[in-house]
């Protein structure tokens, strides 16, 4: 039979046995089963015949020669599995049949059947005494194919090899003589079957190449006969030799281990050699081999050790081990490292690679083995040079090699022993020095500065991998030793192999680089280590090392990306060494240089490797060449498929990487133009809507904080003062909606940004509880928790991060402008493309996180004008785009889940509406009228904007006062409409109050109305009426409020006024006008008097009886009353109804007269009288003492002289003898100028003062009482890089603008001799200053306490504590900030610290002036004004974390250098009232103003002397049960404020216009 049809029944992976194949089959239908013996119930001795007696006559009969071949296996097969139902003689008697099954001619399929009987019948337990009988039938001579039949019999005979009695010499002989056979006839088995699959399967031509590939099947699994009798034969004689191993006598044994030797080196198979290995360990382990037998044993245990991929590695690594444990250990480790040293050159070529390779493996193991380690260390020097031979004559064993030596790093003792030995350094260098290819490809892509090609050699830059090293595939088991070992020599270089030396860790680290040229991972570490051991320092010897990882690792892109980073890494550490060597850092340059070519040109630049590029720009940029620049920026673009130039198309690009480049930007800035703007024009490109909204909101951080100076310098501040806006947009701490766990999902995924903390020392340009407050009283309390965002958002104010990736340099450029470029300036930024990308953002919308951040910052951008102002087309664009999306409503709607309403973005946007008033000049009267009107629509038609709206008019009343004075009047009737709104009381009066002081604003409405105004069908009556029936009606919710806190404070309850929290830094009231009614009910009726006397003097007297009749009013009791604030507007209109003239003063004849002049004083009604007399002259004065005012008249008689014919007078006759003579007295004055010969009911009679000492003393303090509201604001002056108290206030001087902007707050007036109050400054000695400025109008003075004019004493008061004597007593300072930075709210430490109003030039001025380029335009002009001088200003009110944030500059404003002093002077007015009020609440007291305060001392007169016997009986304050005066019965009246008013009809008595 064809063996190929034997091997196709045959089993691969388990010895065959026919006995056992036969047993698994199944049972004949002849073969008696116990159960069913059992079933029959009887036996021979009941009369049926024994059935096994029927099973053996049948089997036998079965057996018969003469029957068919078939039944004869078949019975064979039956009675194999039930061979033990059978005696000895019986089983003997079934051989006898059946022998002829097992004969040579016998078919293959009956020899299997015979070979299980014998199988069968040496498993038989009674068999024993006839083993060798049995041995003989087994070992019957056979074809080598069928062999395995024989050894499987034989393996069940010897109980596998445990029992050889009696054939134990004979069976090591016919082993010993099979190996030799069968391993001859396995390879010709082996060589015949690869010739006919060749022949089966050769490809017709037809064929491809391909298909036939695919055409030849895998190799069939099933085993040749051949090869699997080899392989039981081998498993036997290892069975024997590991039970019997004293079988083998020493000759046998030798015979044995050189026919496996020589086996091993015949054979291809691995089969045949794990077969070897089984026998040599057998022997390794039980005995020891031959000393003869040694070398070849070991040489061939190596050479299976170097057949890459064997599964039997360990059981190799057995029959090593024992070896060298063996007694014969030297001469197996002299062998062994002779492999290494000189290989014997008998071996066949295609032995010695794996030989070596396997000695290499070896010695790997022996050094991983803690009880053979001491055997290389004895051989250390030995070791060494065998491997040092290895590398130089078997260069493709570098791997190999490589494995061995980092296997021997692994171990301390060695370490030791080769630490200090040169040897060590030998090999490693004879690792390095194969051959040249790789420094020769690498040098001559590298030139020296001189051009000459480098021809210095390094180690690492030498190693070339053979065809065979470098194609052969590592095993994943290599691959991952190898990272092994490079982790182990990272782990223990720093720590415990530098104690043996730089040279060694040197050592170490070439090591690592011949790992990383197999796996490139490791050259990450490998680069590090080289850098670590000074091996990349930029000099001559060590250039190259640089240069391979530049060729190996960095432009190669088939290496891993942690390497290729590693060494850009390591680049930016090198280039810091450099930066002080200029020979160093031009070669670096150079190299680096080329690098960067190649990047450029690479396809596919991972995002990594752009990344650290970047990183790389960052820390060079500023210190490199503008080439090398251009070359770092043509990366980034090429990895980010950036064009510059394009802002549409642009691709996307990393954080990092933008991250880097923003850092390059803020490093390149102060001093690189030319890099700085190369960059800008990339952040500009990523800043395109195509990119990811993170990385464009990275570089709208960074453009939003460029700002320019007055020399046009361009600046970056670190954090912009946005953060009111901010708040109103939930984007601060403080009103951040907390994330909470049911959420509507986000569109996309957000992340945090950057913050910066909130200064709790002062509240923000709008007030952060402000924006809660508002939004709380008109939206539900759940709308927080219905629409909260699930992640952060990607921008807030106040955070743990500033926003950008390092602070910005603080200083301007001195390289990059903002203006058109020029010989002073050859490098701008074009600021119009970046305002270019905020319009677009405003105009298309978009992602919520980007329009938010640009509603947010941009007004802060646009207040620094000197970097916008040129820009006319985007100014424009983006005034008429606000303009139509107000008038529209067109903007974005904010998202569901951020809790905004589209009235927030409206705030904001008129925020930046607010900015543009500031480029007033360039949008026409058309737009400008449209910005007012937009401003008037905003105060009603969105939910908050009112006070901004309001604000901003307040704006345009000082910066375009002729577009205001267009729309007075629907201005006007706009806020009459929101009088109702009571959080609008406060900026509606402040405005009024400003607007009345703005002649230009209004004077439409003080003079006739032209023809087609826009008075909103008003007329100047209207008009004014308007006005104080805004002030009346607040008065009476004032009133109304006043009344229901006494009802209640009546019935218990407890009422308090909502007072601001000293600790917290977030107001919690429900409105200004809730808090502040005393504020409310001030300012009314200040707007009151304000706007009275700006009506013209021939039509006051229209309005007195109409104002009066408004402030009167009905108490509980329903009687007419009026209040004493009241009583003083009247008296004021009294004063000014016919009268524009001024203060008055004494006649100089009655200031410290000579003579002693007749005085006399009257009550008269609400004023005081006085009358004096000098007889001497003739002589008299009227002095009328009223609350508004004191006048002072002469009084003076044109007595005609005498007639010649008239007679003398006997009173004067009887006086010629008289010492004195007095023709006039004050009673005579007094009754000429106020009364006739009418009666006079008794409480109209004057009230005669007696003049005495309280009379006095009265009139004194009354006299000393002021007759305008007096106000002290201190004024500061922050010079360069100020920014603590005693530098401040040591200032004596300060800039130019400075002092233009004193000269517009005030009046410059001498201190010594001062006749008003300086309120504290002295006006003695001069000992606070000569001068100081203020500032008077007929109802209000302000004295500045101007800090630079203060004397400064440094010797004597180092800390200006002098200065700081009334700069600290003021509750509100202006403080004129030109350092350039901002200042701390408390730099000026105080309790009074209500109210600091912060001036800045929106441009910062080092010299107080505009830049040159400016000045040369101004002077072109005529008289240029203070804004063509000093530009513009930034103010802005900020207020401590007590005090309400009430000013119309609490957000800031840009405002004109000619506007400026005006507009400050008015809210520090305005500030100053509300302190004064504020103060006077805080100690639950009520606040008097001058007027009030004079009558008031009026009236303590009239309750002291009224009701005397010499006057009439009049008290005042007129009782409740006051007495009825009835004159006949025409007339009834009641007695009020000194005079008599008819019974209802009081207010017709008031209106003293009646009856003048």
């Amino acid at each position: 039979m064809r063996p190929g049809h034997a091997n196709a029944a045959e089993d691969d992976d388990s010895a065959f046995s026919l006995g056992n194949r036969a047993f698994k089959s199944g049972r004949g239908q002849g073969s008696p089963t116990t159960s069913q013996r059992s079933q029959t119930g009887v036996g021979r001795r009941g009369g049926f015949p024994d059935p096994k007696e029927l099973f053996v006559t049948r089997c036998l009969r079965d057996l018969d020669p003469d029957h068919p071949l078939d039944h004869r296996i078949s019975a064979a097969q039956e009675i194999s599995r039930e061979i033990g139902l059978y005696s000895p003689d019986e089983v003997w008697s079934i051989w006898t049949a059946a022998g002829d099954l097992v004969s040579e001619d016998a078919p293959l399929k009956a020899r299997k059947a015979g070979f299980a009987l014998l199988k069968a019948f040496a498993s038989h337990p009674k068999i024993s005494i006839e083993r060798d009988r049995l041995y003989a039938l087994i070992t019957t001579p056979m074809i080598p194919s069928e062999a395995s039949l024989q050894i499987s019999a034989l393996t069940d005979l010897t109980r596998h090899g445990r029992d050889l009695s009696p054939f134990e010499a004979d069976i090591i002989v016919f082993l010993n003589s099979s190996l030799e056979k069968l391993s001859l006839a396995a390879t010709n088995a082996r060589e015949r079957q690869h010739e006919e699959d060749k022949a089966k399967y050769q490809p017709s031509r037809e064929t491809s190449s391909a298909d036939n590939s695919r055409s030849i099947p895998a190799r069939s699994k099933d085993l040749l006969g051949e090869v699997r009798s080899l392989r039981d034969t081998f498993y036997l004689v290892g069975d024997i030799i590991t039970h019997n191993p004293k079988a083998f006598h020493d000759a046998q044994l030798e015979i044995l281990v050189e026919r496996v030797t020589s086996i091993a080196k015949r054979t291809t198979s691995k089969k045949d050699l794990h077969g070897v290995i089984k026998v040599l360990r057998a022997i390794t382990t039980q005995t020891r081999i031959p000393e003869s037998a040694l070398l070849p044993c070991i040489h061939v245990l190596c050479t299976i050790y170097g057949i890459p991929n064997i599964s039997f590695e360990e059981e190799l690594w057995d029959a090593l081990r024992n070896l060298l444990q063996a007694p014969d250990q030297q001469i197996s480790i002299e062998v062994l490292l002779q492999i290494l040293a000189s290989p014997f050159t008998d071996s066949e070529t295609s032995q010695l690679t794996p030989m070596i390779r396997g000695a290499l493996f070896t010695v790997g193991r022996i050094a991983e083995d803690e009880g053979l380690v001491h055997l290389l260390i004895s051989k250390l020097e030995q070791l060494v040079a065998g491997l040092c031979s290895v590398h130089m004559t078997q260069a493709h064993l570098e791997l190999d090699l490589l494995l061995t030596v980092n296997k021997l790093l692994f171990i301390d003792d060695i370490v030791r022993s080769l630490a200090p030995w040169e040897g060590w350094g030998n090999l490693v260098d004879n690792l390095d020095a194969i051959e040249s290819a790789r420094l020769a490809r690498s040098t001559n892509s590298h030139q020296d500065q001189d051009g000459q090609a480098a021809d210095r050699s390094s180690p690492f830059r030498k190693i070339v991998l053979s065809r065979e090293g470098g194609n052969r595939k590592l095993s994943d088991n290599s691959l991952a030793g190898l990272r092994r070992m490079a982790e182990r020599i990272v782990f223990c270089a720093p720590s415990y192999w530098s104690s043996f030396g730089q040279k060694y860790m040197i050592l170490v680290t070439r090591i690592l680089v011949n790992i990383a040229f197999y796996v490139p991972l490791v050259w990450e570490d490998a680069a590090q280590l080289m850098w670590d051991q000074g091996l990349l320092n930029f000099d001559e010897d060590l250039t190259h090392h640089l240069l391979m990882l530049f060729d190996e690792v960095l432009v190669d892109p088939t290496k891993p990306e942690g390497p290729r980073c590693c060494v850009l890494k390591l680049c930016s550490l090198l280039f810091k060494k450099l930066r002080l060597d200029i020979k160093g850092k031009a070669i670096f340059e150079h190299y680096i240089g080329d690098v960067f070519q190649k990047l450029a040109r690479e396809e596919d630049l991972p995002t990594s490797i752009v990344d650290c590029v970047a990183e790389l720009a960052a820390l060079c940029g500023p210190d490199i060449g503008n080439d090398l620049f251009l070359g770092f920026l043509a990366v980034i673009e090429r990895g980010s498929e950036l064009q510059p130039t394009d802002l549409v198309t642009s691709g996307q690009i990393s954080e990092q990487a933008v991250d880097c480049l923003i850092k390059t930007f803020l490093r390149c800035l102060p001093e690189s133009a030319v890099k700085t703007c190369h960059i800008y024009k990339v952040l500009l490109s990523v800043s395109a809507p195509k990119n990811p909204t993170n990385v464009r909101l990275k570089v709208m951080k960074l453009f939003t904080r460029l700002r320019c100076t007055s020399r046009e310098a361009i600046e970056l501040i670190s954090l912009p003062d946005t953060q009111g806006l901010a708040a109103t947009l939930c984007r601060t701490e403080a009103t951040a909606f907390p994330i909470g766990s049911e959420q509507v999902p986000s569109a996309r995924s957000s992340m945090h940004e950057h913050f910066q903390p909130v200064r709790q020392s002062r509240s923000s340009a709008v007030d952060v509880t402000k924006a809660v407050r508002s939004r709380s009283a008109t939206r539900s309390s759940n709308l927080r928790e219905e629409y909260l965002r699930p992640t952060p958002p990607l921008w807030m104010y106040d955070g743990p991060i500033r926003g950008l990736p390092e602070d910005p340099r603080k200083g301007p450029s001195q390289v990059v402008h903002s203006s058109s470029p020029s010989q002073t300036h050859p490098v701008v930024l074009d600021i119009s493309s970046w305002l270019d990308v905020m319009i677009h953002v405003l105009d298309q919308g978009g992602d919520w996180e980007l329009y938010s951040y640009i509603l947010v910052h941009l007004p802060s951008q646009l207040s620094n004008r000197s970097l916008c102002a040129r820009h006319v087309r985007q100014l424009q664009t983006l005034h008429n785009l606000l303009l139509d999306q107000l008038e529209k409503s067109s903007f974005q709607r904010p998202p569901q889940y951020s809790g905004m309403k589209k009235g927030d973005v409206a705030l904001c946007l008129y925020h930046i509406l607010i900015v543009l008033m500031a480029y007033h000049e360039h949008f026409g009267r058309r737009e400008l009228d449209n910005a007012v009107r937009t401003f008037l629509a905003g105060i009603n038609k969105w939910d908050r904007v009112g006070k901004c709206c309001i604000h901003a008019l307040a704006l345009c009343c000082h910066e375009i006062p002729s577009v205001i004075d267009r729309y007075i009047f629907a201005i006007i009737q706009k806020m009459s409409q929101k009088i109702t709104q009571s959080d609008l009381a406060v900026d509606i009066l402040e405005f009024l109050c400003g607007l009345a002081r703005l002649p230009d604003a209004c004077s439409t409405a003080t003079t006739k109305i032209p023809e087609g105004h826009y008075s909103a069908g008003g007329d100047e009556g209207t008009f004014y009426k308007k006005v104080f029936g805004i002030c009346i009606s607040y008065i009476l919710s004032t009133r109304e409020q006043r009344q229901r806190s006494a009802d209640d404070a009546q019935s218990g309850a407890s009422v308090s006024l909502a007072r601001q929290s000293g600790t917290s830094g977030i107001r919690a009231h429900a409105d200004l006008h809730g808090d502040l009614p005393e504020y409310v009910y001030t300012l009314a009726y200040h707007v009151i008097i304000f706007w009275f006397l700006s009506i013209d003097l021939s039509q006051r007297a229209q309005h007195v009886g109409w104002l009066a009749k408004e402030l009167a009013w009905k108490d509980n009791f329903g009687k007419e009353t009026l209040e004493e604030q009241s009583q003083v507007i009247l008296d004021m209109m009294h004063r000014t109804a016919y009268s524009n003239l001024g203060e008055t003063e004494p006649a100089q004849p009655f200031v410290n007269p000579i003579e002693k002049p007749i005085t006399k004083t009257w009550l008269m009604g609400m004023s005081i009288v006085t009358f004096e007399f000098l007889p001497s002259q003739n002589l008299g004065q009227y002095t009328k003492r009223q609350a508004s005012g004191t006048t002072h008249a002469l009084y003076h008689h044109n007595t005609a002289k005498l007639p010649e014919h008239h007679v003398q007078d006997q009173n004067n006759a009887a006086g010629l003898f008289a010492t004195e003579q007095v023709d006039v007295y004050p009673n005579h004055m007094f009754l000429q100028l106020s009364s006739t010969i009418a009666p006079v009911p008794i409480p109209l009679q004057p009230v005669v003062l007696p003049d005495d000492d309280f009379t006095k003393r009265a009139l004194s303090i009354f006299d000393r009482t002021d007759t305008v509201d007096g106000h002290k604001v201190g004024v500061i002056y922050v010079g360069e890089g100020q920014y603590n108290e005693s530098q401040i206030l040591a200032n004596t001087s300060g800039s130019e603008a400075y002092d233009a902007f004193l000269a517009g707050l005030g009046t410059p007036v001498k201190l010594q001799g001062a006749k008003f109050n300086t309120q504290g400054l002295d006006r003695v000695s001069n000992t606070d200053g000569t001068h100081t400025f203020a500032w008077r109008d007929r109802v209000t003075e302000i004295v500045f306490h101007v800090a630079t004019m203060m004397p400064t004493d440094l010797a004597n008061d180092p800390h200006c504590d002098d200065k700081k004597r009334h700069i600290g007593n003021d509750r509100v300072k202006i403080i004129y900030n030109n350092s350039g930075q901002e200042l701390d709210f408390e730099v000026i430490k105080s309790v009074f610290n209500d109210v600091d109003i912060v001036v800045c030039p929106e441009a910062h001025q080092h010299d107080g002036r505009q830049s040159k380029r400016r000045k040369a335009q101004d002077a072109q002009k005529a008289t240029p004004t203070a804004t063509d001088l000093f530009g513009y200003y930034r103010v802005q009110t900020l207020c401590s974390s007590n005090f309400p944030q009430l000013s119309l500059a609490a957000s800031p404003k840009i405002v004109s250098a000619t506007a400026l002093a005006a507009y400050v002077r008015q809210i520090a007015l305005s500030a100053s009232v509300c302190a004064q009020v504020w103060s006077e609440m805080q100690g639950q007291g009520k606040y008097v103003s001058t007027w009030l305060a004079r009558l008031q001392q009026i009236n303590r007169l009239r309750e002291k002397y009224g009701n005397t016997q010499t006057s009439a009986n009049v008290s005042y304050p007129m009782p409740t049960n006051a007495r009825m005066y009835v004159d006949g019965n025409e007339w009834t009246g009641k007695v009020a404020m000194g005079g008599l008013a008819e019974e209802n009809q009081m207010l017709m008595g008031l209106d003293f216009t009646r009856w003048t």
